[in-house]
């Protein structure tokens, strides 16, 4: 777009910045809708039709033709007979006949029909209106349908905490295979939440929604972070959404979709009495079970129990577990539901009898009525994860072996309960996300201390001006067209800053710049019809306190001094390499970009 001049002139004439002109008045009728610039498959067609005088068949030969990779000469040949015939038909000079032959050869190598821009701008406005009207569900729609999209679902939840969304942690008595909503409003939720079970605290009676004291509880830790990373995050300038989104099981490392289906059925089941009754009815793998203590996910079971104390509990609790494994019962229950189908007999559309198999093949299973359509897909995508998805099976219990009637339980030793800087950092240890506040807080004392500006106070701020900023890198980019050019994005809990490094000075911090996630940064602003970038002269990498880290001296691959810790990448240095579930001690978590 940028060689065929289109990108420029259109935004500045679309936002009245220059007067809409045309290379010829022939061209007028053809990009009068486009402000003068060729944008649409279909207007290279008129153009060559009626100003070069080419015929229909013609035109789409030539349209065709531009569209493929050519070389020089072929690319001559069309050259000299375009600007012939715009002369001979059309009257035109040779060098407005260049210019449009320019023109339409640069917009040939990215060029798509109208028919796909108004695709695209449908789309586009759908999910602006979504995200304005129904941020919460639009948030919990993008986390399941992870992975897609640009940015990494922690950019995703930090952009709703900016926006009043709070995202709750995962919470065995209320969270679901699925990221799901959940009404944590003051006053009275919807009659419909309350059916389906979106919000707990409250209940109907008769056509009356009244607070359900019963099942009110106080907040979780988690659940009292997040409230306040979203107040952090806006400054106090946006209130709090009614709506929050629930963690789902899939943002969990060591649960599979097998185990994400047996928690689901747990909570169905209400085998939520203790831990011990949850892990007797999932028979999660152990480490399942740590990482669910650890992210909170039992402090609504346990109130007031800290997570190390839990953890302690889990090996008495192991002692009692039946021994057999969960994969064989599932599989032999598996085999006979196959069976059953198998010799089952149902009538078809057309009355005739066929096995229920192929009466509920996946064709007639999407006809059903009250099914979700299509298999489903993205984050936690299980069969029975979604509303109106046929109920998972319970486990039956009865099989299991009788619990030895004498366990040698070990006290626990006084141990401390996780600061909100651990509980963070587990977050993003074993969920690669955090619901409560954002990494950056916790340094925002030492970042103060060295200068730096909040990425909030950015908007304020005026062209020129020079600034120190700090944060994490949410994203990298070095597009080959960009001549030497990359362009970062940072992040703090306040919000985010796209960056800009100039080939000389990209080449002199790649060694800092590409491999460490929180980088401390001076540059000049530069404001421009409302967009902010940081102009980047100098890079320093920040440790997880904050501090300034020693850059190594030696180059790219050649080594580095003593002094100067390993990268940091995502890639170079593991995420369990991030935190020490014994000692407490943590680095920073890995960049968010994983390039």
């Amino acid at each position: 777009p940028i060689q065929g001049n289109a990108v420029h002139p259109y935004l500045r004439r679309r936002q009245g910045l220059e007067p809409v002109t045309y290379l010829h008045p022939s061209l007028e009728p053809i990009l009068a809708d486009t402000r003068g610039v060729v944008l649409y498959q279909e207007q290279i067609l008129r153009i060559v039709m009626e100003v070069a005088g080419y015929s229909a068949g013609e035109a789409d030969r030539f349209r065709r033709a531009m569209n493929r990779h050519r070389g020089h000469d072929e690319m001559a040949v069309l050259h000299d007979e375009f600007v012939v015939r715009c002369m001979a038909h059309g009257g035109l000079a040779e060098g407005v006949a260049e210019e449009i032959f320019k023109s339409v050869a640069g917009f040939a190598l990215y060029g798509f029909c109208k028919s796909h821009a108004a695709a695209f701008a449908r789309t586009a406005y759908e999910t602006a209106w979504l995200r304005l009207r129904h941020p919460t569900a639009y948030l919990a729609a993008l986390l399941n349908a992870q992975p897609m999209g640009f940015y990494h679902p922690s950019v995703l939840i930090e952009d709703g905490k900016r926006h009043g969304v709070a995202t709750l942690p995962l919470d065995v008595t209320r969270s679901r295979a699925r990221s799901a909503v959940e009404w944590i409003g003051e006053e009275t939720p919807p009659p419909a939440a309350v059916r389906s079970g979106l919000a707990p605290s409250w209940r109907i009676e008769g056509a009356t929604v009244v607070s359900d004291v019963a099942s009110r509880r106080p907040l979780t830790p988690g659940e009292a972070a997040a409230r306040t990373a979203v107040a952090t995050a806006t400054r106090g300038r946006v209130p709090l959404h009614p709506w929050a989104v629930r963690l789902g099981f899939g943002y969990l490392r060591n649960l599979g979709p097998s185990a994400r289906a047996a928690c689901e059925e747990a909570v169905r089941a209400g085998a939520l009495g203790s831990i011990q009754e949850f892990w007797h009815h999932t028979l999660l793998p152990r480490r399942a079970m740590e990482n669910l203590v650890l992210v909170g996910a039992f402090d609504a079971l346990c109130p007031g129990r800290p997570r190390r104390e839990l953890l302690w509990e889990l090996r008495e609790a192991e002692d009692a577990l039946p021994t057999r494994r969960r994969s064989a019962a599932a599989g032999a229950a598996l085999a006979a539901d196959r069976a059953r189908l198998r010799s089952t007999v149902l009538p078809d559309a057309a009355g005739d009898s066929v096995p229920a198999a192929a009466a509920l093949s996946p064709p007639a299973a999407r006809l059903a009525p009250g099914r979700p359509a299509g298999a489903p897909r993205g984050r936690a995508s299980i069969a029975g994860a979604r509303p109106g998805d046929a109920v998972r099976p319970a486990r039956d219990l009865s099989a299991d072996p009788v619990a030895p009637l004498l366990t040698a339980a070990a006290a626990a030793p006084p141990l401390p309960a996780m600061t909100e800087r651990e509980r963070t950092t587990a977050e993003y240890r074993l969920s690669e996300l955090s619901t409560g506040p954002h990494l950056v807080a916790f340094m925002r004392p030492q970042l103060d201390r060295l200068g730096c500006r909040v990425l909030d106070e950015v908007r304020g701020l005026s062209d020129g001006e020079r600034l120190r900023v700090a944060g994490l890198v949410i994203a990298r980019q070095a597009p080959l067209t960009a001549k030497g050019f990359r362009f970062f994005t940072l992040a703090d809990e306040t919000g985010h800053l796209d960056l800009v490094f100039r080939p000389a000075v990209a080449r002199r911090t790649r060694s800092i710049a590409n491999f460490h996630p929180l980088l401390l940064v001076d540059g000049t602003l530069e404001v421009e019809h409302g967009r902010f970038n940081l102009l980047v002269s100098d890079v320093a990498a920040l440790d997880a306190d904050g501090r300034p880290i020693t850059p190594a001296r030696a180059p790219l691959g050649g080594g580095a001094v003593p002094d100067a810790p390993p990268p940091q990448h995502g890639f170079i240095r593991p995420v369990d390499a991030c935190f020490d579930n014994v000692t407490g001690t943590a680095w920073h978590p890995p960049s968010h970009d994983f390039h």
